[in-house]
């Protein structure tokens, strides 16, 4: 296969995986809607007698919550920018930067970070960053 083909095929996997991260992360909603819920009346999470849980659980809740939703997208938009680097071939440093963020992600993350180290220490693939899209067109 082509040098072109394979990184064109990595871009578009970058695309793939961070709308995942970020679709994933909208998960995060139920837990910042959750700690809303349960700071504005504490009985939610309450047992059947009665008792009421502490003030502050709901607000560590929905910062969880919260935190989910800013990392997951935030690490979609990084792994969707780094597709883009790729496609034009700018930027191999960030792309292999954000290639070892996603290995931590497992299992997708993991092979898409193993696929982009692989692809981007090939020689034939650093020779051809810093000619800009153009040279990737050929």
């Amino acid at each position: 296969m082509a040098v072109n083909d394979q990184l064109r095929i990595l871009s578009t996997s970058h695309y793939v995986v961070g709308g995942l991260h970020m679709l994933l992360g909208c998960l995060g909603i139920f837990w910042v809607f959750a700690g809303v819920l349960t700071a504005m009346d504490t009985s939610v999470l309450g047992d059947s007698q009665g008792e009421k849980a502490p003030p502050g659980v709901g607000y560590v809740i929905a910062i969880f919550g919260g935190a989910i939703v800013f990392l997951s997208w935030m690490l979609g938009f990084l792994t969707i920018l780094s597709g883009r680097y790729i496609a034009q071939r700018i930027r191999r440093k960030f792309s292999m930067a954000m290639a070892l963020v996603n290995c931590a992600i497992f299992p997708i993350g993991t092979a898409l970070g193993v696929f982009d180290l692989v692809a981007l220490t090939n020689e034939q693939v650093k020779n051809q960053y810093g000619h800009g899209p153009e040279f990737a067109r050929q």
